[in-house]
């Protein structure tokens, strides 16, 4: 089994994690082609589909607030519905760019906060998370599995833990559905 990390590195932690997880770091000039390069390379030395792509990045909030006080779950309200990852992000905006890794990978896991967040009265505009996850599945062909509140991690070791809230399966024909158990244990995997 294949899996490839995407680790932004505005998410701090330590590298301990990827000792058995192949990992491409993002930094604010890192073009996220970079990264869909480095996967293609990959995918075509092991000659299959990567088996799992995670993304490891902080979903970015709208206030100064936010930022002086830390990111609690009592501000889910406040999510852009944008992913920080690399130079130019993860939105609705440029998600049509994932197109490149198409067919690629099975499934991605976006361990960010809030990234499956739908603020209320916000579904269908720019801060729908839920919207940006669907098109992620549908641009990749992959299943995509995200949370929408804050995700708490231990930056030893970037251990991600057990997931806060609800999660997420968003399927490439458009579908998503609420998902827990054993599915959702088994998304942890390593991380």
């Amino acid at each position: 089994m294949d899996e490839i990390c995407f680790w932004d590195k505005r998410l701090k932690g330590t590298k301990d994690l990827f000792k058995t997880i192949t990992t491409f770091e993002l930094s604010t000039s890192t073009s996220i082609h970079s990264a869909f390069n480095f996967l293609k390379a990959r995918q075509k030395l092991i000659g299959r589909k990567i088996n799992k792509l995670y993304i490891l990045s902080h979903g970015e909030v709208g206030s100064k607030k936010l930022k002086i006080l830390g990111h609690t779950h009592e501000y889910d309200y406040y999510f852009t519905g944008t992913i920080q990852l690399g130079k130019e992000n993860l939105d609705l905006w440029n998600v049509s760019k994932w197109k490149s890794i198409r067919g690629l990978v099975d499934i991605i896991v976006v361990y960010s906060c809030m990234a499956a967040h739908t603020g209320k009265g916000k579904t269908g505009e720019i801060k729908d998370g839920k919207l940006l996850m669907s098109r992620l599945a549908k641009f990749t062909d992959a299943i995509v599995f995200a949370g929408e509140k804050s995700e708490l991690y231990d930056k030893e070791g970037l251990n991600m833990g057990k997931w806060t809230g609800r999660v997420f399966q968003f399927d490439p024909n458009g579908t998503y559905k609420q998902v827990s158990g054993g599915a959702l244990n088994a998304l942890t995997g390593k991380i």
